[in-house]
């Protein structure tokens, strides 16, 4: 269902996402996308949006047998022809991912994504893994990843296995 907020707003809600092969990839409650009218009629409708506000996100990322990742086929090949540069805010969320037989659940995610400096994007986010509260934040994508995890009630040995071996 979408609703038409404002002039400057509208919500979707029970968003589903599969990704190629036909498997649910992620779902959420409701998306709320602000934006500038002016600049959808104007322009690309991506570089209007400002804001993407998602509640209550349930998404699984999981890399194949093949070394690809589900993800990647909602993604553009062509990262730097992407003209969304706004912000994507997450509330309540669930993230389970899935590598190389190892998996990790994150739980009560916040977090924030900015996309001004595509094809990067800053990382800003707050979450739950089993009886750790974790912040993170960083810088994807691009050239350069970096990222930074600080948490309390934190076993390390529960995230050695995603630390890559040539690091």
């Amino acid at each position: 269902r979408i609703h038409i907020d404002s002039l400057h707003s509208l919500t979707v809600d029970q968003i589903v996402l599969y990704d190629k092969q036909g498997q649910e990839m992620a779902q959420a409650e409701s998306a709320r996308v602000r934006f500038s009218l002016l600049s959808m009629l104007r322009s690309d409708p991506a570089a209007a949006v400002d804001t993407v506000k998602v509640k209550g996100l349930r998404a699984r990322l999981e890399q194949r047998s093949d070394g690809t990742w589900n993800y990647a086929d909602l993604v553009s090949d062509n990262a730097q022809s992407s003209s969304f540069h706004g912000k994507v805010q997450i509330e309540d969320g669930l993230l389970m991912g899935r590598m190389e037989g190892k998996e990790l659940t994150l739980e009560h995610v916040d977090a924030q994504l900015d996309f001004a400096k595509m094809p990067s994007f800053a990382l800003q986010a707050r979450c739950m893994n089993k009886a750790a509260e974790l912040n993170i934040s960083g810088t994807l994508g691009g050239d350069r990843q970096t990222l930074s995890v600080d948490g309390t009630n934190l076993e390390v040995g529960d995230y050695l296995d995603f630390i890559p071996a040539d690091k």
